[in-house]
């Protein structure tokens, strides 16, 4: 089973990888509104542990709250993260850009939304969800907390949870039955991003035949638009693109982020005058799995302003 391993890049990798870091934590203020600085970064990476795959509404004493278990379409969804002792967590630390990233897929994995909440000062959480079809959904809440268990956490070791609840749209539906087949690139818009499973490797540089559950990976990809090899991705929410995973069984939850360096251009960021950097033609997506099965994922990437959401299925091992 993996282990959290919230370690500074500089132990991972050589000089010119540090500052491909998947994500940027800071030690912010919890209200979005609030416009905190931003200066002292932290770059941690994302692993699967008991806590971060969406096991329940319940983690380590932190519950994902809402009255809400009906969801009308064009009416904000609200919530809470309540501490171990009931009250509102306040406390949360900048990742990606954003103090909370909220995930919803439907029952048939099919639906997918990754949007960001607001926060109000009473610590309710406000978010419009672009669901569409009815039926019934599975919400993730993924968030860092610097005061975990009510014990001050270490610098760059923030306390990393994905809470699960579930809402329903109203109105007749159908699940379907059917997952796609299992594949090793997904397409959108003309664009692909393929992956290399032969050269898929460990932490400790071992290699693997196939991805495996409970595993750091490296994994490699090729980005192409209508078959050329394609360099022009933006940076979005700090990296070049966001792996999300729902295991077809359980809907455990997985993410990943390519490793390349994104530069500026940040969402939320203060601006720069470095010229964006652009990603592409070859990626290196750093990610570990809850487990064996099958995997519906969605890979969401920007171009020319534009976010595009590309989705394929996974065999892991």
């Amino acid at each position: 089973m993996g282990r959290s391993r919230w370690r500074r890049l500089a132990t991972l990798f050589a000089l010119p990888l540090l500052a491909a870091s998947c994500s940027g934590v800071g030690t912010a203020s919890a209200a979005e509104h609030a416009g905190p600085a931003r200066s002292a970064q932290t770059p941690v990476l994302h692993e699967s542990t008991p806590n971060t795959i969406g096991l329940s509404q319940t983690e380590m004493g932190y519950t994902f709250d809402s009255d809400m278990a009906v969801l009308p379409p064009d009416q904000e969804y609200h919530f809470r993260i309540l501490k171990p002792n009931g009250q509102p967590e306040m406390n949360y630390l900048w990742d990606q850009t954003k103090h909370m990233h909220f995930l919803a897929i439907r029952d048939d994995f099919t639906g997918f939304a990754h949007v960001h909440p607001t926060l109000a000062p009473d610590g309710t959480w406000s978010v419009h969800l672009p669901l569409t079809e009815p039926g019934p959904y599975e919400l993730y809440a993924d968030f860092l907390v610097g005061d975990f268990q009510g014990v001050a956490v270490g610098e760059g070791e923030p306390g990393h949870l994905v809470l699960r609840r579930t809402v329903t749209v109203p109105g007749p539906y159908t699940l379907s039955s059917i997952v796609p087949k299992p594949t090793t690139s997904a397409t959108v818009d003309g664009y692909t991003i393929s992956f290399d499973m032969a050269k898929i490797t460990t932490m400790t540089g071992g290699h693997l035949s196939a991805p495996k559950g409970w595993t750091v990976m490296y994994m490699p990809a090729h980005v192409t638009y209508q078959g050329q090899p394609f360099n022009g991705l933006e940076p979005y929410l700090a990296v070049f693109a966001h792996f999300t995973a729902f295991n077809v069984s359980n809907d455990l939850y997985g993410h990943a982020h390519p490793l390349e360096y994104a530069g500026s251009g940040r969402e939320g960021w203060p601006a720069s005058t470095t010229p964006m950097l652009h990603g592409g033609k070859s990626l290196t997506f750093h990610a570990e799995f809850p487990g064996a099965g099958l995997y519906r994922a969605f890979i969401e990437f920007q171009v020319a302003g534009v976010l595009h959401t590309a989705s394929l299925t996974l065999r892991i091992s």
